[in-house]
């Protein structure tokens, strides 16, 4: 499929992209292309008719000549299928295409050229094709169900809410491998505490440069001992602290390990933000 290199390029491309990638929901034949309008073609028609094509539309002509977009979402015509001199319409209106399936069109001026979305008899003026096409590539998108306000929200605490995605999945990491080694092998619970350590924290420099932090450093090496030190300080610290509520019987060693672990993960998070992975 040749896309032609105009100021429609990108919204084409993204458009076909979008209907290949629904063609498994709605059929192969749900969305396609014919081949492009020769410009003899666009020539002839407005010769005929005394009317000039926008060139906006000239460009998507030079794409295709008729195309469908999943089924009856948006149906575009070439010269040869314009319908000009509805009844339903203005006399100058020319239309270039069916959308949404529903009775509304998309026409042209022939006197302004402007384009017109006809809706059940509301008329909207768009002056360039790129924002009909934008529309249509918006209405393919997959619908979110998160406000705008949502995602400002998130996208504003992304960091925040990544480090404790993966925060609690380090920690549920160390959980689990510490339960395996000291209660199901049944190895000494501060031993089994070291290696939960080991492993959740290669897991953790992995996520948080990568998906985290996005770290772009190239001295992996000298970043990887910055983290593993931060994260050894607070190692200790575990340690220490689930020396002193099991030894001492405050709590067993499952309860402990899980409110150490809260602790450790605020910490690391400050470590990874303020020294690891500043920027």
């Amino acid at each position: 499929m040749n896309i032609p290199h105009n100021s429609l390029m990108e919204k084409i491309k993204e458009l076909v992209r979008l209907c290949e990638q629904i063609a498994s929901d709605y059929g192969d034949d749900a969305s396609w292309f014919k081949q492009p309008a020769s410009d003899e073609m666009i020539s002839n028609w407005e010769n005929k008719h005394n009317v000039f094509i926008p060139e906006t539309y000239k460009e998507w002509l030079s794409f295709t000549n008729e195309a469908q977009i999943r089924n009856s979402l948006a149906h575009f015509y070439g010269p040869d299928k314009f319908v000009m001199n509805s009844g339903d319409l203005p006399e100058d209106l020319i239309v270039i295409a069916d959308l949404i399936g529903d009775g509304e069109q998309l026409c042209f001026s022939k006197i302004t050229r402007n384009f017109v979305w006809v809706d059940h008899g509301k008329l909207e003026i768009i002056d360039d094709f790129g924002a009909v096409l934008s529309e249509i590539i918006r209405m393919l998108k997959p619908k979110s169900c998160l406000s705008p306000e949502m995602k400002e929200l998130l996208m504003k605490y992304k960091e925040i809410i990544m480090y404790l995605i993966f925060g609690t999945l380090t920690t549920a990491v160390n959980i689990v491998v510490y339960y395996l080694f000291s209660n199901i092998i049944h190895i000494n619970y501060l031993f089994s505490n070291a290696v939960a350590w080991f492993l959740s924290v290669l897991f953790a420099y992995v996520t948080n440069r990568k998906y985290v932090f996005d770290s772009k450093n190239n001295q992996i090496i000298k970043e990887a001992i910055s983290f593993f030190g931060s994260r050894l300080a607070t190692g200790i610290m575990d340690m220490v602290l689930m020396w002193f509520l099991v030894n001492f019987n405050i709590v067993n060693d499952v309860v402990a390990k899980v409110v150490v672990n809260v602790i450790v993960v605020i910490l690391n998070y400050i470590l990874s933000k303020l020294v690891v992975f500043k920027k």
